[in-house]
């Protein structure tokens, strides 16, 4: 431990001592720093916001006057409707980050321990740290595709261990996990008084998406919390509006530790609006994904014959750049020459990897011709 740390950790000024060296994890929300950018760094709906996303706002104006519903009493009711799960079982937050970390407050004390897989989305092991719980790391390996080892998690499992985390599709890998793959861990796991925490706020951009989700197991298990976004759906990032499913106690509980009104009227609004307009609106987008994926995937291949990809299942690419360049920050700052903007994914431990969603057919075809501007110049090397 450096001296800095040493005399910050002894003159703490009423700071929890492991709080002052902790870092908030690199979430990738650098499109601000542009002018003009073409954002691939963001796993968002390929069409944009609904057209009429605008008129919501216009109409939920008024609401702004008055302090939110503290639970979101109408949205879940409309969440319920959808999901055919019963309102006590929906919790509302300002993002899927808020519930995330609202979740590890309820359930973690710097005795737990919890599972996450690597590479993952860094907010589990973030929001468990805050905590000051443990954290277990089990390595998602390139030989086995990046696939999730259902005994692997079991293995690791001990007299500590409180949650173990899955994000499905897993970000960044793009990987899926079979709902029967989650149910067997969820029942193991419910054995010994262990939650499990399931993500899907990327699931809705895939194939026959209700046969992966785990939102209907909540009735089956008590130790199953799952979560959304209207973020990734609708691609409304800035609107922070995310939801998620368990038991009810555990909702109640974690209603009862929220900030006051987190989730503004305005937002509880649109989301309103949005699930009563376009109670489908990741559904519209797969023939756009499914497309544009094939154009992505064939124009790589064109200029990188030997690249080691195939057509991924989710909506996004995890590309290895071992036929590409040095590594995933010199690609990206590449791209950022020509007004593009990818996911450099050293943030999640893989050097060189990036990450960048499919577009529309125009945008997609601006990705690659950087791509092929890139071999031209290492042809010229």
């Amino acid at each position: 431990m450096s001296n800095k740390i040493s005399r910050l950790m002894s003159n703490k000024n009423g700071i929890r001592g492991d709080l002052l060296i902790i870092k908030r994890p690199y979430h990738g929300d650098e499109r601000w720093e542009y002018e003009k950018i073409l954002d691939f760094s963001a796993n968002l709906n390929p069409l944009g916001p609904p057209e009429d996303l605008s008129s919501y706002v216009m109409s939920g104006i008024e609401t702004v006057k008055g302090y939110p519903s503290h639970n979101s009493a109408n949205l879940k009711n409309k969440l319920s409707e959808k999901y055919q799960i019963d309102p006590d079982q929906i919790i509302i937050g300002a993002g899927s980050v808020d519930l995330i970390r609202t979740f590890c407050r309820v359930i973690l004390t710097k005795l737990d321990s919890v599972i996450v897989l690597h590479p993952t989305f860094a907010e589990y092991s973030y929001s468990s740290e805050l905590m000051q719980a443990k954290v277990n790391l089990i390595e998602l390996n390139f030989t086995n595709d990046f696939k999730l080892n259902e005994k692997a998690i079991l293995n690791k499992i001990d007299n500590t261990t409180k949650v173990v985390f899955i994000c499905n599709p897993n970000n960044p890998t793009g990987i899926i996990t079979s709902k029967k793959s989650i149910e067997k861990i969820v029942e193991q796991c419910s054995l010994k008084d262990i939650l499990v925490f399931v993500d899907e706020t990327l699931i809705d951009f895939i194939e026959n998406s209700d046969e992966y989700s785990c939102v209907d197991l909540v009735n089956k298990f008590s130790n199953l919390f799952v979560i959304k976004s209207f973020t990734k759906t609708y691609a409304i990032p800035g609107i922070r509006l995310g939801y998620g499913f368990g038991y009810p106690v555990l909702i109640r509980v974690m209603e009862e530790i929220m900030s006051p009104w987190i989730v503004s009227s305005l937002a509880q609004h649109i989301g309103e609006e949005l699930l009563k307009h376009h109670p489908k609106y990741g559904e519209q987008a797969l023939n756009v994904i499914l497309k544009g994926k094939k154009q992505i995937f064939t124009g790589l291949k064109h200029i990188y014959p030997e690249l080691e990809i195939s057509i991924p299942k989710s909506h996004f690419f995890f590309l290895p750049l071992r036929e590409i360049t040095n590594s995933a920050k010199e690609l990206k700052n590449h791209m950022l020459k020509n007004g593009i903007l990818i996911r450099d994914c050293s943030s999640f431990g893989m050097v060189n990897y990036v990450r960048f969603p499919v577009k529309l057919p125009m945008e997609n075809d601006k990705l690659i011709e950087n791509f092929a501007n890139i071999a031209k110049l290492a042809v010229k090397k």
